[in-house]
């Protein structure tokens, strides 16, 4: 009798077990996977697998109810809670670690407004985090031919900044070995970063090339500047400081160039160069050699009070007005072969060095009125199609025009001449005056041929001028007091002159 009841309380309380585990398991999320099976009307609980081993299915078992209230709960329980089921399946892949994005890394953001990109990378606070913001820059130019002006825009606008603000830590200097730009080995400041991005892309023999742009480099200071064969569109080097030697060798400028008041404190290359429009030196200072050897300047070129200490415009070809005016010219200087298609205007220039213009061609009016020259001048073989003109000059030294000729007029008068003045084998179509000058010294004009009047009157000359073999087709004036003596006409009568001495 015992018995019986205990068996019955157990087959009682068994149901109400399983129910409560199943309650459990689907209040709990079910941490583990539950089969429950029915067989007759014996009841299984088993546990077996995990949730990151097996694959949900919907229940495919039914729970008979009739007759047993704790079976309608299983199988309510059952039909709202998702069996798992044992069908193996991959496992899920472990994804890779996260990394970090690249510091300071701009590749992937469109800079909309521009006006902020110069205050933000002079934000920055070491070398290397604005040396990471311009390689970014220069990345995404490569990528993107639309962004590559804004990209010169903002190196240009850094690098200007950069020149009117205290250096950054020098921690952040970095290192190029012999493979990276330029092929030099050494290390550079964000500066000099930015810098070399700009000659490694402005050249069309670059491997990446951004094309034509226009530059903005207003009083910046630019150290070692290489933009050789470089074609560019507007430029502004206005007040640009050029530190160490500085290379433009066969660039092309295909729009205004301006270098009002550039400082180049070294060596410049100008070699080959072609300024397709404008260019304009004005004030500029050239504190080394400066070479414009077969440059072409195809507008108006204005060197117009600049400094020079050592010049060289040999082969250089001016297509349009040339002005020199007030410039100073501190150590040799020479314009030899050089062609002046328009006027051409040295007015007021001081030659302290050696100065030639030797085989130079002057298509137009040539103006040296005032010039100053305290040393040896010469220009030997020049053709001066239009007029000449030295009204007032002063030539303390040696001067020669040996072999010049002159289709038009040549104007020497009220100029001095400290030392001896060569104009031997002459061809002067216009008339050659001298008038009111002043000669220290001997003024030799043999093996000359004159086609216009020669003017001397009431000029000053310390010793009479000769005329050896010389060929006046014209009359010549001389009313001066220091001279003592007449010119005749060769007693051959072939028309030539020839100066009489005074008793």
């Amino acid at each position: 009798m015992i018995v019986g009841t205990v068996i019955a309380a157990i087959a009682l309380l068994f149901p109400l077990l399983v129910a409560a585990v199943v309650w459990i398991s689907v209040r709990t999320g079910n941490q583990g996977a539950y089969r429950i099976h029915s067989a007759g009307k014996r009841l299984l609980l088993s546990m077996s697998g995990s949730l990151d081993t097996v694959a949900y299915s919907p229940p495919t078992t039914r729970w008979r109810t009739t007759g047993n209230p704790f079976g309608r709960l299983l199988a309510t329980a059952a039909s709202e809670t998702p069996v798992p089921t044992r069908e193996a399946v991959p496992p899920i892949p472990t994804p890779p670690p996260r990394l970090d994005p690249e510091p300071f890394s701009l590749a992937s953001k469109r800079f909309e407004d521009q006006s902020t990109l110069p205050s933000s990378l002079m934000s920055a606070e070491s070398e290397t985090e604005a040396i990471a913001y311009l390689e970014s820059i220069e990345s995404l130019a490569d990528q993107d031919l639309g962004f590559r002006q804004t990209a010169v825009n903002v190196i240009c606008d850094f690098l200007r900044l950069s020149s009117q603000r205290p250096p950054r830590e020098a921690s952040g200097l970095i290192h190029f070995d012999q493979h990276d730009r330029g092929g030099r080995s050494d290390s550079v400041s964000a500066a000099a970063f930015g810098q070399r991005i700009l000659e490694h892309h402005l050249s069309p023999r670059a491997q990446s090339y951004w094309g034509r742009v226009d530059l903005c480099l207003d009083g910046a200071h630019l150290a070692d500047l290489r933009l050789e064969t470089a074609v560019l569109g507007k430029v502004s080097f206005v007040g640009t400081r050029f530190i160490g030697s500085t290379s433009f060798a066969g660039a092309t400028f295909e729009e205004p160039a301006f270098f009002d008041r550039a400082w180049f404190k070294s060596t410049a290359n100008f070699t080959g160069i072609r300024f397709q429009t404008t260019s304009q030196f004005g004030g500029a200072r050239f504190d080394g050699d400066v070479r414009f050897d077969g440059a072409r300047f195809e507008g108006h070129a204005n060197f117009n009070d600049a400094e020079f200490t050592g010049a060289r415009f040999d082969g250089a070809r001016f297509g349009a007005a040339a002005e020199f005016v007030n410039g100073t010219f501190k150590g040799e200087l020479r314009f030899d072969s050089a062609s002046f298609l328009e006027a051409a205007a040295f007015a007021s220039a001081q030659f302290h060095g050696i100065t030639r213009f030797d085989s130079a061609d002057f298509n137009e009016i040539a103006i040296f009125s005032s010039i100053s020259a305290s040393d040896y001048v010469r220009f030997d073989s020049v053709a001066f199609e239009d007029r000449a003109i030295f009204r007032g000059a002063r030539f303390e030294f040696v001067v020669r025009f040996d072999g010049a000729r002159f289709d038009r007029d040549a104007d020497y008068s009220k100029a001095f001449f400290g030392g001896p003045v060569q104009l031997t084998h002459l061809q002067v179509v216009g008339d050659l005056n001298f008038a009111a000058s002043q000669a220290a010294s001997s003024i030799n004009l043999d093996a000359s041929r004159f086609s216009g009047r020669i003017d001397f009157d009431r000029s000053v000359l310390e010793e009479p001028p000769t005329f050896g073999a010389a060929r006046v087709l014209s009359p010549i004036a001389y009313t001066g007091p220091v001279l003592n003596g007449t010119f005749e006409v060769d007693p051959a009568g072939h028309g030539w002159y020839r100066f009489v001495p005074g008793l």
